[in-house]
């Protein structure tokens, strides 16, 4: 009988030493991941960079942690090491997807050449059924990969078309999408005011020609700073217009000048964007722009907005209603920073296709009321960062939102101190790993119904409801922590 007592005895403390531990470690994983990532904010690369392996040698498996490493490389300007680091965590994390596809993206967007990780990423999608994402993994590769064969093969075994090693262009009075960048760098002008025109007889002696296939059908010159882009009939645009009206360049003094002095944009209904597929960054960090009438654009083949109107800080009118978005698949910061829209009308926007809704509406602080109710989310992944620091938001209705594919809603509604309730009953939350920080600060916040979460797979709830001061009631009964590093979740509310 002593015997069985001793041995029951030994079993209970050894379960109390391990859960013990486990739980050191997790409050350690989490202790070196805040520094890290506070180093890693203050631009302490070598730092961050310690801190982070400290929380891979207590948590192998800590998503943050190699992204943060990639992340304190790539601020070194050591690309060698962040894709390194990258491709070592592609091993750690082989049985995976959801991490494999954060990965995939950050390798991509560091070295968009590489043939490899297209296809890696692409047969992702194929194992999960998603043959339309990776269609479009695979038209990105071959656009910018080095070695475009074997990325060719796999698309034409979907689609049945074999890509040309050149991609036909459409002819007459179309835009070399970079001339308006080259323009401002050759002459190293401040341009104030962009005008198209739908006659070059005004045109002088020395204006440039814009015209993608080098024709002279579109013209280009500068009055003051004032330019003006025309062509006899209109002008069309490349089917790549990303970037466009997004130019810089440093003066002697090192003074950044560009597009941050563009005040007005005049498409004035000449300005044929039906071939176009990619907008990412279009106008991005455009912060003098005031208003934009975007009326005339056809975007029924854009598949890329990511950061379209990303910075455009002043900008007060935006009337994109009569956007066609139901080809787009990336909406990543589509208004981000957009800190002077008082409005915006989505009521007609398709997302159908659209997978990534990362930092979308981050810091649009004057924004009172958004209508989503029309969104179709079921194929959305990325909802970080989504409604980050928009403080004048009365109310949201999520009603109609299918997260069950989102893998992470890290910072969604951070520092959101206007909202007074939030139901998000209808949430799926089955294949999300992050809620870091997902309430932070909302100030307001009264009621938020999370009952119906599904938290098993959720490995970080770092400071989820921290300083929502104004929370009376809160169910998290079905709240599973098992694996979620909980630290700060509660912290200045009634219960922290």
């Amino acid at each position: 009988m002593k015997k069985l007592l001793s041995l029951i005895l030994a079993i209970v403390l050894t379960i109390t030493l391990f859960t013990s531990c486990s739980r050191v470690d997790k409050a350690l994983a989490s202790w070196y991941l805040d520094y890290g990532e506070k180093y890693l904010s203050d631009m302490k690369y070598e730092k961050a960079i310690v801190n982070f392996n400290k929380v891979i040698d207590v948590e192998p498996k800590n998503i943050q942690a190699y992204v943060g490493i990639a992340e304190a490389y790539q601020g070194m300007g050591d690309t060698d090491s962040a894709i390194e680091t990258l491709e070592n965590a592609l091993d750690v994390f082989w049985d995976e997807d959801y991490a494999r596809i954060e990965f995939l993206e950050m390798l991509i967007e560091i070295d968009p050449t590489t043939a490899e990780w297209y296809l890696e990423l692409a047969q992702i999608y194929i194992t999960w059924g998603e043959d339309d994402r990776a269609i479009e993994v695979l038209k990105q590769g071959i656009e910018n990969a080095s070695n475009k064969s074997d990325l060719r093969k796999l698309l034409a075994s979907f689609t049945g078309i074999s890509i040309s090693a050149s991609t036909a262009r459409v002819s007459g009075n179309v835009l070399d999408n970079n001339m308006i960048r080259n323009f401002v760098y050759s002459t190293k002008s401040d341009i104030t005011v962009i005008d198209f025109l739908d006659s070059t007889a005004d045109a002088p002696e020395d204006a440039w020609d814009f015209s993608l296939n080098s024709d002279g059908s579109v013209l280009g010159w500068l009055d003051g700073t004032h330019l003006y882009v025309a062509g006899d009939g209109g002008v069309k645009a490349d089917e790549d217009a990303r970037e466009m009206f997004r130019y810089s360049w440093n003066d002697e003094n090192g003074e950044q000048h560009g597009c941050f002095s563009l005040t007005e944009i005049n498409f004035n209904n000449c300005f044929d964007t039906s071939d176009v597929t990619d907008m990412a960054y279009m106008f991005d960090h455009c912060s003098s722009l005031t208003s934009l009438d975007l009326s005339c654009f056809n975007t029924s083949k854009v598949e890329n907005m990511a950061a379209m109107f990303d910075s455009c800080s002043s900008l007060a009118y935006l009337d994109i209603s009569s956007f066609d978005t139901s080809n787009v698949t990336s909406m990543d910061s589509m208004f981000g920073a957009c800190s002077s829209l008082t409005s915006l009308d989505l009521s007609n926007f398709n997302t159908s296709k659209v997978f990534d809704m990362d930092y979308m509406f981050e810091f649009c602080s004057l924004l009172t009321y958004l209508d989503l109710t029309s969104f179709d989310t079921s194929r959305v992944l990325h909802m970080r960062d989504m409604f980050f620091c928009c403080e004048s938001l009365e109310s949201l209705d999520l009603s109609s939102f299918n997260t069950s594919r989102v893998t992470t809603m890290s910072n969604m509604f951070y520092c959101c101190e206007s909202l007074k309730s939030l139901d998000l009953s209808n949430f799926n939350t089955r294949n999300v790993t992050s809620m870091y920080c997902m309430f932070y600060g909302c100030t307001s916040l009264e009621t938020v119904d999370v009952s119906s979460f599904n938290t098993s797979e959720v490995t970080t709830m770092y400071r989820m409801f921290c300083r929502c001061s104004s929370l009376t009631e809160l169910d998290l009964s079905n709240f599973n922590t098992n694996r979620a590093d909980t630290s700060g979740m509660l912290d200045g509310t009634s219960w922290g």
